[in-house]
C-alpha cells in the first residue's frame, strides 16, 4: 500500500509538471484535460492541427505520441493527442515537451 501511495503521488506530480510544460510551450488555443484516476493527459490542439502529421514529425525526433483518432471512430478527437505522464520528469522529458510544442505550432 505504501509503495502504491508513493507511486500515485509521484505520477500526479508528473501530470502537474507536464501540464505546466504544455501550457508553456504549446501553441495558443491548446487545452488540457486529465481523466480522473489516470496518469495521462489529453491535449486538444487548435482544430486545424493535423495530429497524424504531428505524430510523424515527432517520431522522426524520437518522440512518441498517441493521436486522438486512435481512440475514436469519429472525427471528434482528430486534433487531440494523449500523453502518458507516468514517467519521471527529467531534462529529456522537458526538452521533448518543448520540441513537441514547437512541432505542434509549426
Amino acid at each position: 500500500d505504501r509503495h502504491l501511495r508513493k507511486t500515485r503521488s509521484n505520477c500526479q506530480q508528473n501530470v502537474e509538471a507536464i501540464s505546466q510544460l504544455v501550457k508553456q510551450f504549446f501553441p495558443a488555443g491548446t487545452r488540457i484535460s486529465q481523466p480522473k484516476g489516470g496518469f495521462i493527459i489529453w491535449i486538444a490542439l487548435p482544430e486545424n492541427t493535423d495530429v497524424m502529421a504531428l505524430q510523424k514529425k515527432a517520431l522522426k525526433v524520437g518522440i512518441n505520441i498517441a493521436p486522438g483518432a486512435m481512440f475514436s471512430n469519429t472525427n471528434e478527437f482528430d486534433h487531440y493527442i494523449r500523453l502518458n505522464c507516468a514517467i519521471p520528469i527529467d531534462s529529456n522529458v522537458t526538452q521533448g515537451i518543448k520540441t513537441l510544442g514547437k512541432l505542434a505550432g509549426a
